[in-house]
């Protein structure tokens, strides 16, 4: 009977584990998205001629983001 609830508690606490980390990977993926969109969206405007002071200005904007995305990979 000991055995038996003790599996339990420790089934529970894996299923709570595995949501979080569900939830963290939502995160991170919708991270992932706006990353990628903002990259295309700078890319877009600039197509072949892309100069290293643009280059700059889209590192710039997409920095919060990134810093953002890499704290939720590391959490």
């Amino acid at each position: 009977m000991e055995f038996i609830l003790n599996l339990h508690f420790t089934q529970n606490k894996y299923k709570k584990i595995n949501r979080t980390l569900f939830k963290i990977n939502k995160l991170n993926l919708f991270f992932n998205l706006i990353t990628i969109f903002l990259f295309k969206k700078s890319h877009k405007k600039n197509s072949v001629f892309f100069n290293f002071n643009k280059k700059k200005d889209i590192i710039k904007k997409t920095y919060p983001f990134l810093i953002l995305h890499f704290t939720y990979i590391l959490i």
